[in-house]
Formats: structure tokens, C-alpha cells, sequence
């Protein structure tokens, strides 16, 4: 659940991606303002497709807490066959989320990428720049993103169970399936058929921008296809299917796959070698492991800490056992967050110091903040 939570800062982001960039192209005229409008429709189809994909995961992991009792997906492991329908919609909700076609991510973070391109060949200087830079910290993101479900959904429901609760797991209730199912839906649909939702948006974009509607931005030319047309003159529309970008990408996984098993010739399946151990659910890839060419990818950002402790046998090179601990800083906390705190403290201790305890004193801070914000905003 906290995996989620951070992927839903990730997606306010982006939302306010689409909100900041209407607001930076709204009444420029000419191109500028679809643009402005496609910025926004992006920006409410994203908050309309997080409600769906982030709802649909929340659901899972609390069908899986409530079947194991467990919040730590290294405790997990082995649950698709236990758990199979809600592996299944977890699976669909981490495509959607990950922003990978046929499904509603996908859709809207395309559509905020192409305001975003076609915003940096519209404007001029540091913001075109700024644009072009904010379109590639989208795709890095989606990436990212990907990424990460990959390793949420293989630690969980994939392997080995790495608990008995994990072990004698049971599959959810009807009725917690039946709300994964309708989210699940709702997700597939707007991936499908974005067009019947960005027509209900015309009404929002109006009115918020005064510019064109949505629809009049992004047409839906049949029910699979979206056309951007609100771009600069000199670059044409821009046309996408999510539904055959997916089948796309499943074919050439097909063909991939097929000839590497007829280059490989036949097989012959055979038990893991695990040294003469018995297999352990303790040898299967973690999550931590999975997260680590990241950090060390990101290490100058993210600072990350470890220490480890080596237990050992009669002989040093016997091993009995390995503690490993890791902290990554979070350095909007420590950098933002906390050095406000402490100037705010400071403030607060240097007004107390002064306070008299006389009403007066306090209606004259009173007056004071009121003439002074009439003089700032009167200015603006």
C-alpha cells in the first residue's frame, strides 16, 4: 500500500503536468489555445483513468492482506495460484497503470506527452525548452513505472510462498471480486473507447479555458482511434490506437518468441540444481534485489544506506547467516519539509517572545496583517 501511495504523488504529478501547461498556454491564441485545451482534457482523463487503475489496486492489495495479513511483499510470493482472480485484475490494473496499451493509462499520458511536444514547438526559448525536458521526464517516469509493477506483481503473486500465510492462502471473496471486476471494466473501456469519455469533458474544458472543446481537439475517428488536431500549423495530427499499438507489441512478442524456441531447438525441463539444498522459497529474486540496479542508478539522489551483519561458523568461510538493512532518505522530507519546519518554529518561538497577553496587542497584529496584505495584493 505504500508502493501504491507513492505511485499516486507520481500520478498528481502528472495531472498537474496537464493543469500547469493550460494554464502557461491558455489565451495565447492561434494553436496555443487547443493546445491549452488538450492539456487539460489530458489532465482530466488522467484524474478520471487514477480513480479506475489506482481503485482496482487497492482493492488487490487488500484482498491479499485480508487472505495473508501480510502488508511486506517479501512475506508473499506464490499467490496467482492461490489467489488467481485477483492476481489476474491486479495484473490488468498494473498494465493501466504503467501506461501500457490497450488500457486507459496509456491513453491519457499519451495525450499529455503529445500536449507537451507539441507545446515546446509552440512556444519559444526557456519554456519550449522546459516542455521538451518535461516530455522526457514523462516517458522516464512511465518507464519507471513499469518497472516497479513488474516488481510488485512477480514478488507478490509469482514464486515461491515466503510465508505459511502465503502458503495456505485462499482466493477472495465474490464480493471483493466483483469490485476488482467493475473497475477492471471501466479501465479496459476508457483504454478502448477513450472518445465517449472525452465528449463528456467538453463541458469542463469550456467553460475552465474558453477556448475549443475537448472534442473539437481530440476527435475520435471510430471508436478505437484518437486524432490530436489542435497542434501548430506546421505539424499535422496525430492519430493513435491503443488498441493496435497492443496487438503491435503482442505480435512482435510472438515473434520474438518464436524464434528464440527455434533457434533454441527442443528443450528438456528439469529440476533448478540448487547445490544439493533443498529448494527454499528464500532463493527466489526479492523485491529488494529486484529495486537494486535502480538505486544504484539513482544513488546520488536517493543516498541510500545499508549495513550488514555476517554471522559465522567454525570456519570464516561458513556463513550461517546474513542480516541486511537498507534506508533510503526521502529527500523532499529532509531537504523541503523539515528546513520549513524549522524556519516556521523559529518564527513562531519569535512572535510568542513578544506576546504580551493584552487583547490590544493582539488586535493591532490583527490590523497590521490586514493593511498589509491589502497593499500587496492592491499592487498586484
Amino acid at each position: 500500500k505504500r508502493l501504491l501511495a507513492f505511485h499516486s504523488v507520481e500520478n498528481v504529478g502528472i495531472i498537474l503536468m496537464g493543469v500547469g501547461l493550460a494554464m502557461l498556454l491558455k489565451g495565447r491564441g492561434g494553436a496555443a489555445d487547443g493546445l491549452a485545451t488538450l492539456a487539460l482534457v489530458a489532465a482530466l482523463l488522467h484524474t478520471i483513468n487514477h480513480a479506475a487503475f489506482k481503485g482496482l489496486l487497492f482493492l488487490g492489495a487488500g484482498a491479499v492482506l485480508a487472505k495473508t495479513g501480510h502488508r511486506n511483499m517479501e512475506e508473499l510470493g506464490g499467490l496467482a495460484r492461490r489467489m488467481p482472480w485477483t492476481a489476474w485484475l491486479f495484473l490488468l490494473g498494473a498494465v493501466a497503470i504503467s501506461a501500457l496499451p490497450p488500457l486507459n493509462g496509456f491513453v491519457s499520458e499519451w495525450m499529455t506527452l503529445q500536449a507537451l511536444v507539441l507545446g515546446g514547438a509552440v512556444l519559444h526559448g526557456p519554456s519550449g525548452v522546459m516542455l521538451v525536458f518535461a516530455a522526457a521526464m514523462l516517458a522516464l517516469t512511465g518507464g519507471l513505472a513499469a518497472a516497479c509493477f513488474v516488481k510488485a506483481f512477480g514478488v507478490t503473486f509469482l514464486g515461491r510462498p515466503r510465508s505459511a500465510e502465503a502458503e495456505h492462502a485462499t482466493e477472495a471473496p465474490a464480493s471483493m471480486i466483483a469490485g476488482m471486476v467493475v473497475l477492471a471494466v471501466v479501465c479496459l473501456a476508457l483504454g478502448v473507447l477513450p472518445g465517449y469519455a472525452i465528449v463528456l469533458l467538453d463541458g469542463p474544458t469550456t467553460q475552465l479555458l474558453g477556448g475549443p472543446a475537448a472534442s473539437a481537439v481530440v476527435t475520435a475517428q471510430g471508436p478505437l482511434v484518437l486524432s490530436v488536431t489542435g497542434g501548430p500549423a506546421d505539424v499535422s495530427a496525430t492519430a493513435i490506437s491503443a488498441t493496435a499499438v497492443a496487438i503491435l507489441l503482442a505480435s512482435l512478442t510472438l515473434v520474438v518468441w518464436a524464434l528464440r524456441r527455434r533457434a533454441r531447438g527442443r528443450r528438456r525441463f528439469a529440476p533448478t540444481w540448487t547445490c544439493g539444498n533443498e529448494p527454499l522459497s528464500r532463493f527466489d529474486y526479492t523485491a529488494t534485489a529486484f529495486a537494486k540496479p535502480l538505486r544504484v542508478v539513482f544513488a546520488t539522489l536517493y543516498r541510500p544506506t545499508r549495513h550488514i551483519e555476517r554471522e559465522l561458523g567454525p570456519s570464516p568461510y561458513a556463513v550461517t547467516s546474513i542480516h541486511y538493512s537498507e534506508e533510503v532518505a526521502d529527500l523532499a522530507e529532509t531537504q523541503i519539509y523539515d528546513r520549513m519546519s524549522r524556519v516556521i518554529g523559529r518564527l513562531s518561538l519569535a512572535i510568542r517572545a513578544r506576546s504580551t497577553g493584552r487583547i490590544h496587542g493582539y488586535i493591532g497584529f490583527v490590523l497590521a496583517t490586514l493593511v498589509l496584505t491589502l497593499i500587496i495584493f492592491g499592487r498586484a
